[in-house]
């Protein structure tokens, strides 16, 4: 299975993007005003896929992982 993420920002806050194939789930971001980390990601407020369908335990996990993965490739220092 092919997935990504990206990173879609407007002003001071955007989203970060999952994608799989044909669906996606965002991740509300805010950059931070903190010498700690360059921004703030909600992964909590993941609930659902685009197609409207429950994300479950285990998509949030991978999906997660592969936030954190993003992040530190990118060299963004994130709070979950």
């Amino acid at each position: 299975m092919n997935s990504r993420v990206e990173f879609e920002v407007t002003g001071r806050s955007g989203n970060l993007i999952y994608a799989e194939e044909d669906i996606f789930a965002k991740a509300y971001v805010e950059m931070s005003g903190s010498n700690e980390f360059d921004m703030l990601v909600d992964v909590n407020g993941m609930g659902t896929w685009s197609n409207g369908e429950s994300i479950s335990e285990v998509d949030l996990i991978k999906i997660r992982e592969a936030f954190k993965s993003w992040a530190q490739k990118s060299k963004y220092r994130c709070q979950w």
